[in-house]
């Protein structure tokens, strides 16, 4: 552009075409419609809403409303900055996350959005948008001209931090999730039946069943999309004789892609009145109580179920917690089924974390998805097997990180 001055003050603008909406606000030109200098009133526009909502996890959906055309205000995209210690200004040098871009829909007055991942799970985080536009001599933002064309939004972060699977299916990992512990509970094993030989006495209640083992891995790298093959052992039934033991619990796994990444074996059977023993597993269960009046009266109660991955010498348990992911004040799982009672010798209450009491008649079941023991058949009934409890399925825990 090109102006010559007269000595009479003024311009010649001839031939200059700049209009004030075409120069910066605030900047002096000379230009069309007047051979005086004048100012710049181009901003850059302004979208007209602003919101963050839920997607999954971590990662948060950002929508804004893009704005109008108008003459003289320029709109390229907006720039979005997130911070846990309030609304960060527009212009601050840090900040927690960051997204900039026009999103996935640039018509005027139209609906854009995009997606955010922010770095923790639990946290409250301020947002603050703005627009920009591009020039060739860089970036121009809409504060500078309008400080009110700054939007705000707060969310706080929340999600399946802690997934419980409690029956065999697959699992897709959702978006914004990088890594996960897993904590795997098998099935717990049935209690076992009780029997009373002869009318006078010899009674034997059944033994409990073990509690399912445990098992935890931790720090599984993971992606969105990724599916876990995940299989919950069903609890051990009883096998409805006097010899043997109840059934076994069913092993509970987590795979992928053909992959086993945890597993933990199913707890044993309680065994049935010709022994009456508890069995074991991630905690055993108690013996069953006993009555045999001739010759030589003796009496024995039914014993507890174990709990915490404790046991016998003969039966152990697995020798460590049995709390989940193996962690002090977590939530206990696979105790050990209660011993079946006799006359004169109640029966064993279940170990905690979900193992069945014994009974003088059929013995409860060990919880469902907690890997409890079944509590052993009671032996009081003269001719008829008591039958014991079921075990108690497995669990799986999911700790997305």
């Amino acid at each position: 552009m090109k102006a010559i001055i007269h000595g009479s003050g003024g311009a010649d603008t001839d031939g200059l075409t700049a209009i004030a909406a075409h120069v910066l606000n605030g900047e002096i030109f000379y230009g069309a419609d007047s051979d005086e200098p004048q100012r710049g009133t181009m901003t850059v526009n302004s979208i007209l809403s602003f919101s963050v909502a839920a997607y999954s996890g971590r990662r948060v959906l950002l929508k804004w409303q893009n704005p109008y055309a108008a003459p003289g205000k320029p709109y390229c995209g907006v720039i979005i900055k997130a911070s846990t210690g309030g609304y960060p200004a527009w212009n601050a040098p840090a900040w927690d996350a960051i997204y900039a871009g026009a999103g996935d829909n640039v018509t005027p007055g139209g609906w854009s959005q995009a997606f955010m991942d922010l770095p923790a799970l639990n946290t409250t985080y301020y947002f603050t948008c703005f627009g920009y536009a591009t020039t060739n001599f860089g970036e121009i933002y809409s504060p500078v001209y309008d400080p009110s064309s700054v939007k705000n939004a707060v969310y706080t972060t929340v999600g399946p931090s802690l997934v419980t699977i409690a029956g065999t299916q697959d699992y897709v990992i959702p978006d914004g999730f990088t890594s996960a512990d897993i904590f795997c509970v098998g099935g717990g094993g049935s209690g076992g039946n009780g029997y009373r030989f002869t009318k006078e006495a010899y009674q034997q209640g059944g033994g409990g069943g073990g509690g399912g083992y445990t098992a935890t891995v931790s720090n599984i790298g993971v992606a969105a999309g990724q599916v876990l093959n995940c299989v919950v052992g069903a609890g051990g039934a009883p096998n409805g004789t006097l010899s043997g033991a109840g059934g076994t619990g069913g092993t509970t796994s987590v795979s992928r892609s053909g992959a086993v990444l945890c597993t933990a074996n199913g707890g044993y059977g309680g065994f049935n009145a010709n022994s009456g023993s508890g069995s074991s597993g991630g905690s055993a269960g108690g013996s069953g109580g006993y009555n045999d009046l001739d010759p030589n009266p003796f009496i024995r109660a039914g014993d507890a179920g174990y709990s915490d991955g404790k046991g016998t010498s003969a039966h152990p348990g697995q020798r460590r917690t049995t709390r989940a992911f193996g962690e002090a004040g977590n939530t206990l799982y696979a105790g050990g089924g209660g011993g079946g009672g006799v006359t004169h010798g109640g029966p064993g209450a279940g170990g905690a974390g979900g193992g069945g009491a014994g009974s003088y008649d059929t013995g409860s079941p060990g919880g469902a998805n907690t890997g409890g023991g079944g509590g052993g058949g009671g032996g009081d009934l003269y001719g008829t097997a008591e039958w014991g409890g079921s075990g108690g399925s497995g669990v799986i825990l999911i700790r997305l990180k």
